[in-house]
């Protein structure tokens, strides 16, 4: 019998149609999927694997690394500044307040148990909070916070430290006093993420990069249809999808795409900047300023500096991974106008992160949306500090059959 050469062509396409959808739909078939390769996916991963080593957790990651503010982050471990507890004081409560810092001080050490010091580059130096004409009253406000915060440090947290006004040498006409916090860190942002990927994955979490997720469906049996663009469609151009039993949401600002709109959620780009070495430089440790809308820490010889979105908030409520002439040239002048007045400072690096706000609220938004659907955004810059424990109550919600209330965090 002869063959029709291109019979034979459609035999083997169809042939490997087949192969690929079969391949496909065992990787992409699980218990757990996660969608975000940031802190916040990763650590719920790891804490659904260490918990039952048994589940298939797919990790869904559109870019080839962690796309979000993880990667692209000051790298401030923080329990939060002075002025922003002192409004929580008055908008949330007290015991609210304790209950927000005690478990992002619960996520610094998971994080730490997690991968040790010298993985994440941690360094415990505190946070020096820089006060102008305009905030000096706050200062007498100390007291109060530390009374608040005593049942979870067992110390005071805040102390007026006005000495490293002239030891840092920042300018004493616009800076008129410092408060010192003892119990924020820093880390290497991009050491952490690698080290926690490779946790991650030894605890056999499938991470799946270049899977940019559009929406999500319930199965029509049970379970929850994960649909995705290219490169993951079939040769005949249809998407594939992935099909887990539990879904977790875990793309902090850019999650509104997925969840339609459905919440209360806004991007907000931070921009960064690394300035080549500075001889001289008496500032250690990292520091804020104008309410934290500026921060920065110093990295041997150099410091790291961003901020100044109070100055244009409708230009940076984006998802658009750029810098911007208008913000970059404010937060130099600020660096050199105020931080490090007698020095000249060039920038070597620069980047943006997208953070996740809430236009009414600062609350995080961790619970489940609809039955098998778990969501996990709006962190407001803390994400860093607070996803290990966020990572470690999905584990044990996600594990159990029995329907949880929203945690408070």
């Amino acid at each position: 019998m002869c063959w029709n050469n291109q019979f034979i062509i459609q035999i083997k396409r169809k042939i490997n149609r087949m192969i690929s959808g079969s391949i496909l739909k065992d990787l992409l078939e699980c218990d757990v999927a996660i969608i975000g390769s940031g802190i916040v996916g990763l650590s719920c991963a790891a804490s659904i694997l260490e918990r039952n080593p048994k589940k298939k957790v797919i990790v869904l990651e559109r870019g080839l690394l962690p796309t979000g503010a993880t990667t692209k982050n000051a790298g401030i471990l923080s329990i939060g500044n002075f002025i922003d507890i002192l409004e929580d004081i008055k908008e949330i409560g007290e015991a609210e307040v304790r209950r927000k810092i005690e478990n992002q001080r619960r996520g610094i050490n998971k994080l730490l148990e997690r991968l040790g010091t010298e993985a994440t580059d941690y360094q415990l130096n505190g946070t020096y909070e820089l006060f102008n004409d305009n905030d000096l009253h706050l200062v007498n406000e100390i007291d109060k916070v530390n009374k608040v915060l005593l049942p979870v440090f067992k110390e005071n947290v805040f102390s007026l430290d006005n000495s490293k006004i002239q030891e840092f040498g920042v300018n004493d006409k616009v800076v008129k006093a410092i408060v010192f916090s003892k119990f924020d860190a820093t880390i290497d942002s991009g050491r952490t993420i690698k080290n926690l990927l490779k946790y991650t994955r030894n605890l056999g979490a499938i991470i799946i990069t270049g899977a940019e997720v559009v929406s999500y469906e319930k199965a029509p049996t049970k379970g929850v249809i994960v649909k995705m663009k290219k490169p993951f469609s079939s040769m005949d151009g249809e998407k594939n999808s992935c099909h887990c039993k539990k879904l977790i949401i875990a793309t902090n600002a850019f999650s509104n795409p997925i969840l339609h709109q459905k919440v209360d959620l806004v991007p907000a780009r931070g921009q960064v900047f690394v300035t080549k070495p500075i001889p001289g430089l008496k500032i250690k440790g990292a520091f804020h300023f104008e309410e934290g809308y500026y921060y920065g820490r110093t990295i041997g010889d150099r410091v790291l500096f961003g901020g100044a979105r109070n100055t244009d908030f409708a230009g940076e409520t984006t998802e658009r991974f750029e810098n911007t002439e208008k913000i970059i040239t404010r937060v130099k002048q600020i660096l050199e106008e105020v931080i490090l007045p007698n020095h000249k400072v060039e920038i070597e690096h620069q980047w943006a992160g997208i953070m996740g706000f809430g236009r009414k609220s600062k609350q995080r938004i961790i619970e489940e949306l609809e039955e098998g659907v778990f969501c996990a955004i709006r962190f407001s810059g803390f994400g860093m500090s607070i996803a290990t424990h966020v990572g470690e109550m999905f584990g044990e919600m996600v594990l159990s059959d029995n329907l949880h209330p929203s945690p408070k965090l």
